[in-house]
C-alpha cells in the first residue's frame, strides 16, 4: 500500500518493478484518486476534542482520523522512532485521582502504514515536549496502550501521534 496525500497539482508516475526474473509476472495495480481529507478539527491543543467520560469513570470509544491533521507535536520520551505523522489532542478532565488507560488501534485501511504513538501532558504543558506518560506500538499495524496510573485531579491532554511510512 502506498498512499500519497495532499500532493500538489502536476503529473506523477507509479513504478511497478519486480525483485528480478523469478517474481516477474502478471499483477493487478489499483489506483485511486480522491479530495484530500478535510482538515482535523482537533489538530492542535488549542483544538483539542473533548473526551467527557461517565461519572464512575469506564470507558469511551473515540473515532478519529489524522490523516487530515498537521505533524504539530515531537515527545521526548526515550524512542528512537522519527515522528513524521499527522497528530490529533483529546482533552479530559478528572475530579479525583484515576488511572489512564488509553489505547488506538489503525483500522485495516491504516494497518501497514500508521505506528501509533501516545502521550499524556498536562493541559497547562500541552504544546511542550516533556509528556506525563507516552507509549508506541511495537510496530506498524499494532495498537498502541498508554496506561498512567494514579494522576492526580486536573485537566490533561493525550496526543495521538504516528511515525508513518507516508
Amino acid at each position: 500500500v502506498i498512499r500519497a496525500t495532499n500532493l500538489a497539482s502536476g503529473t506523477y508516475y507509479l513504478f511497478v518493478e519486480s525483485w528480478g526474473a523469478p517474481y516477474a509476472g502478471l499483477t493487478d495495480v489499483t489506483v485511486t484518486l480522491a479530495d484530500p481529507p478535510p482538515p482535523s478539527f482537533n489538530d492542535t491543543c488549542g483544538t483539542a476534542q473533548g473526551i467527557t467520560f461517565p461519572a464512575d469513570g469506564g470507558s469511551v470509544t473515540l473515532f478519529g482520523d489524522s490523516s487530515g491533521a498537521a505533524n504539530d507535536y515531537d515527545n521526548t520520551c526515550a524512542s528512537t522512532l522519527a515522528l513524521n505523522g499527522n497528530d490529533v489532542v483529546y482533552k479530559f478532565t478528572t475530579t479525583t485521582k484515576r488511572s489512564l488507560l488509553a489505547t488506538v488501534t489503525p483500522t485495516l485501511t491504516d494497518a501497514g502504514i500508521l505506528q501509533p504513538y501516545l502521550y499524556l501532558r498536562d493541559d497547562s504543558n500541552c504544546a511542550s515536549t516533556g509528556s506525563l506518560g507516552c507509549v508506541a506500538a511495537a510496530n506498524a499495524g499494532q495498537p498502541g496502550r498508554l496506561v498512567v496510573s494514579a494522576m492526580p485531579a486536573g485537566t490533561y491532554d493525550l496526543i495521538v501521534d504516528g511515525t508513518t511510512s507516508e
